[in-house]
């Protein structure tokens, strides 16, 4: 309490200021007790690690193994999609789990190399779309020859040596890495005939990339030729029997003869209109057709769908 005094003609008055100060808030305790540290993940035993390891070799095994088969874009292109989700469920299952103590360094090395594989998968999906590969085996040369795939196979085999007293295996679910191939037949092989007859076809490559030129009867799904021309040449192919014919060309690097089919850079073509050949007793058609002419080609073709093409 504070007292001040005032004269106002000469009687005193006493006035009185009062100014509290504030009561601290007092507590029932002196401080806030601290929180208890959440406890520790109990590790998981031998077994369960192993099952989980287990579980993800096995399931991206098999996506590896799909991936061999694919011999168009689209469909490389959905199996990469389906691998790289399944890469993110595992990879998610493999952090959230809790291995046993002495692995753990060995459990994280392979967290980061599957992550590393991820964005070489992420790249295949973007290369698929865009037919830089186009074939599952490609693919599989690329995410197999990366660096990413040898810190996982790596990381696997630390996993097999970091307990001497209880190796943690892991299947090998990456093929074995092979370069991307560049494999080609000669100018000119035949790759399939079912016809025979007097007419000629002369096919012209001006393009960088092989091609394969198939004819199918009009309106037929059927091939009757198809044949192999390399960039820069040209290919004459005897034998073509008198009749109308749908002519399909594809186009890229890296021939794979069990699919027939490119594997990188592919194109495929439908010609707009068709290849007619005919023949009498004593004349016969020679016909000429230019690939990727810069100007004044004499057949004009249009992308289509590569599941399209004759067998």
């Amino acid at each position: 309490m504070v007292a001040v005094l005032l004269v106002l003609v000469g009687v005193p008055v006493l006035v009185l200021v009062l100014r509290s100060s504030p009561t601290p808030h007092r507590s029932a305790t002196a401080a806030a007790a601290s929180a208890s540290p959440s406890p520790s993940p109990t590790p998981m035993s031998p077994e369960q690690y192993q099952k989980v390891l287990d579980d993800l070799a096995r399931s991206l095994g098999a996506k590896f193994g799909a991936l061999g088969a694919d011999r168009t874009p689209d469909q490389l292109r959905m199996d990469v999609v389906s691998m790289r989700d399944e890469l993110s469920g595992s990879f998610n299952i493999l952090q959230t789990a809790t291995p046993p103590p002495q692995v753990r360094p060995a459990h994280d090395r392979l967290l980061t190399a599957l992550t590393q594989l991820s964005e070489i998968v992420n790249e295949v999906v973007a290369a698929a779309g865009n037919a830089e590969l186009c074939g599952g085996s490609s693919a599989l040369s690329r995410i197999t020859t990366s660096p990413a795939a040898d810190a996982v196979r790596t990381a696997i085999k630390g996993l097999s040596t970091a307990d001497p007293t209880h190796p943690y295996p892991v299947a090998a679910f990456l093929p074995t890495g092979t370069p991307e191939a560049n494999r080609q037949l000669g100018n000119g092989a035949v790759i399939k005939k079912s016809t025979k007859g007097p007419n000629t076809l002369k096919v012209e490559d001006n393009g960088d990339t092989d091609a394969v030129l198939t004819l199918a009867p009009a309106g037929s799904t059927s091939t009757a030729l198809m044949v192999y021309v390399r960039a820069g040449q040209t290919a004459t192919t005897n034998g073509v029997k008198d009749g109308s014919y749908d002519m399909y060309v594809a186009s890229g690097h890296d021939w794979d003869g069990g699919a027939k089919a490119f594997t990188r850079n592919c194109a495929y073509e439908k010609f707009t209109d068709p290849a007619d050949f005919s023949s009498t007793k004593s004349t016969y058609t020679i016909l000429t057709i230019t690939l990727h002419a810069a100007s004044g080609g004499n057949a004009s073709a249009t992308p289509t769908d590569p599941g399209s093409f004759p067998t």
